[in-house]
């Protein structure tokens, strides 16, 4: 980050870092604190997982066109799965972070991908997985994003602490969910937990290896025994 915001500073140009993972993302977002230039992360979409940060001269905006990545919409006969597509992505060669999200529907599946990469995969790929595949640019106003799926939980807890937050959450003793912590199994907000008394709040999302993404939505009143209501949506 500090080369490509130097690079900024000299150019004057807009530079961009690779596809980030939600936790590298979170170590840039700490970074761009203290960078002399702005800094924006895109996906393609708002709820976007995997980003790249776009550094530009503070003032300056950045143009839909001038985004580092395609949307590359794929048509098959019938609907892959997400390893199949990615799968037959690092088949041909590309490194994982040139890939961003990977959206799959029954006839069609839109993968997002770094410029550089956009003309070598029209011609080359031509499968995934044992299914013949047919691709093509679009424009990313034209991707259709579904809608993110969520059970939602309503869950009585001691304090909001995570510990006991997760434990109800997860239906684990308290112990099992300290351990969790202490394994740097848990994300909050894509960085790692480090503290099992830290207090969560309403928009924190918490990651749990194995265990999937859940978002803690809102407090809900407390009950007769002052015990404390919170409502969850657990991604599916």
């Amino acid at each position: 980050m500090c080369d490509l915001a130097e690079r900024v500073e000299r150019s004057f140009c807009p530079a961009s870092t690779h596809f980030l993972s939600t936790s590298e993302r979170a170590f840039c977002e700490i970074s761009a604190r203290h960078l002399p230039c702005s800094v924006e992360f895109h996906g393609g979409y708002s709820d976007a997982e995997r980003t790249v940060a776009i550094l530009f001269p503070t003032g300056d905006e950045i143009a839909v066109n001038g985004y580092p990545f395609t949307a590359l919409t794929l048509k098959h006969s019938e609907r892959p799965g997400h390893r199949d597509i990615l799968g037959a992505l690092l088949g041909l060669g590309l490194e994982r972070s040139v890939v961003g999200d990977i959206i799959i529907s029954q006839k069609e599946s839109t993968v997002f991908v770094l410029n550089t990469s956009v003309d070598f995969l029209l011609v080359n790929l031509d499968k995934v997985g044992k299914i013949a595949a047919t691709s093509h640019i679009s424009e990313l106003s034209e991707v259709s994003i579904p809608e993110r799926n969520y059970e939602t939980l309503r869950v009585s807890v001691a304090s909001p602490r995570l510990d006991s937050i997760l434990a109800a959450a997860l239906r684990l003793s308290r112990d099992k969910a300290q351990d969790l912590v202490t394994k740097g199994s848990v994300q909050i907000n894509h960085r790692e937990a480090t503290s099992c008394s830290k207090d969560l709040k309403p928009g924190d999302i918490l990651s749990i290896r194995r265990h999937g993404k859940m978002i803690l939505d809102s407090f809900d009143g407390s009950s007769r025994s002052r015990r404390l209501w919170v409502i969850i949506k657990k991604y599916i």
